[in-house]
């Protein structure tokens, strides 16, 4: 586990401000909360956030070999596996939002020998708690919402300790605002121009924005659940919406969507697109 940095800063009306980050989830977690407490208060629930983010990594990770995801990709088709309540329920949110979004969020795209609809050969027990899959190529790839999910986890631990002022920015692609600005209302945040040749500032407030996309320094990284390939198109999509873990779903749906689908999608669920 890396160390935790702080930089403390107090102001005039009585309130305090701390700046944390840390590397997680292969990029950089930075922090901004502002409240009432003390600074040692603080640090203490900066660090509490950093321990509950590297606990959703150990479970998550399809690339650690001590993950309970690694454990169940490379168990499930020979047996019933256990599974974990907290990894049940992220596994039986990506699969309900499969069918939200048309097919457009697939969490088996990373299946062996570019296995097609893997989620009809996932077969969760939330009963028994128990996984297995139906076809020996499946894997489950929760990349594409487990920095939302840890997100929505995050805010619930802000919630819990009335810390109501906070920034958290996971990766400059997944971030949660909460309150205010110590100088201001809401959060300003600034939508990296890309491949557009401007820049957009849009102020978030108890709002998260979610970015996917094929930028300049991640290109095609991102695959088209339908055809199995890497989505090649030179663009972003970044969304807007009141629970991170939903936005992450929706940023990468609305990136392979096409116009028909990411307008139903615009329709029928709680989102708006940024910039």
């Amino acid at each position: 586990m890396q160390a935790i940095q702080f930089l403390r800063k107090s102001s005039a009306n009585g309130k305090n401000l701390l700046y944390a980050w840390f590397e997680a989830m292969h990029t950089r977690m930075d922090m901004l909360l502002y409240a009432g407490i003390s600074h040692d208060k603080m640090e203490i629930i900066a660090c509490e956030i950093q321990n509950k983010i590297y606990k959703i990594e150990k479970i998550a990770n399809r690339f650690d070999s001590g993950s309970e995801l690694y454990y169940i990709n490379n168990t499930a088709f020979a047996r019933e596996c256990p599974v974990s309540e907290e990894l049940a329920m992220m596994i039986q949110e990506c699969l309900l939002f499969h069918l939200k979004t048309f097919d457009c969020f697939d969490i088996s795209v990373n299946s062996f020998n570019n296995f097609r609809s893997g989620t009809d050969y996932i077969h969760l027990n939330m009963n028994k708690r128990t996984i297995i899959f139906r076809h020996p190529d499946i894997q489950i790839d929760l990349n594409g919402y487990v920095k939302g999910y840890a997100l929505r986890i995050i805010s619930k631990i802000l919630r819990d300790y009335h810390i109501n002022n906070a920034l958290i920015n996971l990766g400059n692609s997944s971030i949660l605002a909460t309150g205010n600005h110590p100088h201001g209302k809401g959060w300003s945040v600034g939508l990296e121009p890309e491949f557009e040749k401007k820049d957009n500032t849009i102020t978030l407030f108890n709002e998260c924005l979610t970015t996917s996309g094929n930028s300049l320094r991640n290109p095609k990284h991102i695959i088209d659940p339908e055809t199995g390939k890497f989505v090649e198109k030179r663009a972003t999509v970044s969304v807007i919406t009141s629970d991170p873990a939903l936005g992450e779903i929706l940023s990468t749906a609305f990136f392979v969507a096409d116009d028909f689908h990411r307008q139903l999608m615009l329709e029928q669920l709680p989102v708006k697109l940024a910039g």
